[in-house]
């Protein structure tokens, strides 16, 4: 078994998708990194996210080869949408 497919493994890294067309998720998107930050896990806003709130994001592809899991911000739509981007990668998915 690889260890990205090692579930009892720390979650070190995390990348986040925020719910298209909601600039107000912004507030969230910082409470949530600076929570996550404190408790020692790097926080990787995906790109198209990141261009909503003028924040710096990277290629979800990118994220998905590096990170332990996503975090989902938005609704149901923007879970599914994620879950089925991240469908043939090996990493968790929180909503």
């Amino acid at each position: 078994m690889s260890d990205r497919m090692n579930t009892n493994k720390p979650i070190r890294k995390v990348g986040i998708v925020l719910r298209p067309s909601s600039p107000e998720l912004k507030g969230v998107f910082l409470q949530t990194r600076e929570m996550l930050e404190y408790s020692g896990i790097e926080v990787m806003l995906e790109s198209i996210s990141g261009g909503m709130i003028e924040l710096l994001g990277r290629d979800f592809a990118k994220i998905a080869s590096q990170c332990d899991g996503f975090i989902s911000l938005g609704g149901d739509g923007t879970l599914i949408s994620m879950l089925r981007r991240a469908f043939f990668t090996i990493c968790l998915v929180w909503g």
